[in-house]
Order: C-alpha cells, then structure tokens, then sequence
C-alpha cells in the first residue's frame, strides 16, 4: 500500500465539519499564543536555573522572581497548546495518527516527561531559591532539560507527520516490522532552534517588560531594575539576530516539496 492510499484509508469518511481553511486559521493562531507561553516557560526556567548557580545579589534576586514565573507561564503553554492539537488532528488526523504510532511510547511518554518538567519547577519554586544548594541547582536544569526534551518530541512528532513517503520504511525494517513505537525517526535541528532560540529573546522581553512594570514601586531597587532592563535588551538583541539567522538557514534547507501542496 501506498502513502496516498493509506491517508485516504485512515480518513475520517464524513470529512471534516466545516471548511478545513477556518481550521488551519484557528490552528496557527492558537499555536503562535502556545508557543509564546512555551518560549517564556524554557527561557525564564534557564534564566531562574541559571541566576541560582550564580548566587549573587543581582541574579539571586531575579532568579527567585523568574522562578515565580515559570509556574504560571508553563500552565498557560499547556493550557493553549490543547486547541491547536485538536485542529490539527481535525484537519490532519490521518498524519498525526501514524506519526504518534510509528513513536507511540515517546507520545505517551511526553506527558510524563512534561508533568515531571512542570514539578520539578515547582520544588524549585518551593525552595525559593534560597542558598546555593547544589542538589536543588540539578532540580532546576533539569527541569529545563525535559522542557527542552518535551519540545523536542513534540518537534519529532510534527516532522514525521510531514514525511508520510518515508513511513513504511520506518515502519518496515528487514523482514520484520517495527511495532514497538519506541523508536524517533526524524529530528531536524534548524527546524527545532526556530522554535527554541527565541525563547531567549522572549526571556530578554520579559525582563525588560518586568522592569518596566516594577518601576514605579517605591520598594525596587531602580539601579537593580536599570540592569535589568539592560540584561533583557542585551538578550533581545542577540538572540533576535541568532534566531534570524537559524531561520533563513532553515528556509533555504527546505526540500522543494515542501512548498507544494502534496498530492495524495
């Protein structure tokens, strides 16, 4: 069986329930408010990490207030990363439904990891950031790290539901099959820095965004905010500039069958 034939087995016989652009329109527009939430949520979990090794009294001080925001940044990626799943399991079921069985443990296994990522920042947040206590500076890496790991899949996911031609021989291997679903066949690493770099410089914005806020409050230290807001705009900068760059890198490693509309 051909790639063609199988999508057009594994689709749903009564079509979809309105016209598939209105969906494609809702589904970017929630992914672009998700995947803002989730580049706070991987910048500000380094930046906290980060500022807790450090231990000084400037970074000290804004670990404990980014730590802070994580929490609340990592609940909103999840809580609008809902829509934009379910639109593209309306508008592209059949593809996302073989790419999560040709890697079904790690689709099931990325909302332990995520859950695992969300409470280790919790403990984190617990501790206050207090003292520089190494074990609790491991629990913020690495709750960073399986942010990093759940973006990763997610990233794997989206790029096998690209590939449909490369299916059966993932599948296929030798003369047995591969039903184990333990295996992640495709990971492209300019495609995966698009996503995760301008969590960078969405952190350089929260900073410069979280001066500006706490200016006016008699009890802020204004040279303490001054540095933030030159921290955030340091970052900002560079990272912009690095994320420009992985992006038109990107977009000239496009295969030419990317831009065309496939034909099943």
């Amino acid at each position: 069986m051909d790639a063609g034939t199988m999508i057009k087995t594994l689709q749903d016989p009564m079509g979809v329930p309105f016209y598939p652009i209105l969906f494609q329109l809702l589904m970017v527009l929630t992914f672009a408010v998700h995947i803002m939430f989730v580049n706070f949520t991987v910048g500000l979990s380094f930046l906290s990490a980060y500022g807790f090794v450090r231990g000084d009294g400037y970074w000290g001080s804004l670990s404990r207030s980014l730590v802070k925001a994580t929490t609340p940044n990592a609940s909103l990626a999840i809580l609008f990363g809902i829509a934009p799943l379910l639109f593209v399991q309306v508008v592209y079921d059949p593809f996302w439904y073989a790419s999560n069985m040709l890697s079904a443990a790690w689709a099931l296994g990325f909302i332990f990891i995520l859950m695992l990522g969300y409470g280790l920042t919790y403990v984190f947040y617990l501790k206050g950031g207090k003292g520089r206590d190494g074990g609790f500076a491991a629990v913020a890496f690495l709750s960073f790290a399986l942010f990093l790991l759940a973006g990763a899949i997610m990233h794997i996911l989206q790029y096998q539901l690209l590939q449909p031609e490369k299916w059966l021989q993932w599948y296929v291997q030798g003369n047995g099959v591969n039903a184990s679903g333990t295996s992640l066949h495709a990971f492209q690493l300019l495609r995966f820095l698009h996503f995760m770099v301008p969590a960078f410089a969405m952190a350089g914005l929260f900073l410069m965004l979280y001066a500006w806020y706490f200016k006016d409050r008699p009890d802020k230290d204004r040279q303490h905010l001054a540095r933030v807001a030159g921290t955030g705009a340091s970052m900002a900068f560079l990272f912009t500039a690095i994320q420009a760059i992985i992006g038109i890198s990107w977009l000239f490693s496009l295969p030419s069958g990317f831009i065309r509309t496939p034909r099943c």
